[in-house]
């Protein structure tokens, strides 16, 4: 057979800890270009990588992208500072739509991994 699946590396509790404890910061590279109390929207620069670099130049692909967030998400992503934890994130949420543990942590994680898939944040995972 030519391709062999990797084992599922099993997550114990200490990983899920490390992760809650890490802290989301945004790109410093992505610009707030509209603000209002009930909206965002926030422009990223592009990367393109080997190939792409080329055919992006030739072929004039677009060199920004603005994502817009609103609601949940852009209560999530105002929490984003450097300096507050997932954990953080996850309980102020959870208290705020009154969701239980379970729930904020499914929701939260997917944004933020949905977040920094778009290079809009990063996560720091202290050692």
């Amino acid at each position: 057979m030519f391709f062999r699946k990797k084992p599922k590396r099993e997550v114990t509790p200490a990983d899920v800890a490390r992760r809650l404890k890490a802290r989301p910061v945004r790109n410093a590279a992505a610009e707030c270009v509209v603000e209002r109390h009930d909206m965002m929207s926030v422009e990223v620069t592009l990367k393109y990588d080997g190939l792409m670099r080329v055919a992006a130049s030739v072929m004039k692909l677009r060199q920004k992208k603005i994502y817009d967030l609103d609601g949940i998400g852009l209560a999530m992503f105002r929490q984003i500072d450097g300096k507050t934890t997932v954990d953080e994130i996850l309980e102020k949420l959870k208290a705020d739509e009154q969701l239980t543990f379970f729930e904020a942590r499914g929701l939260v994680v997917k944004y933020l991994a949905d977040l920094a898939g778009k290079g809009l944040i990063v996560l720091g995972v202290e050692e």
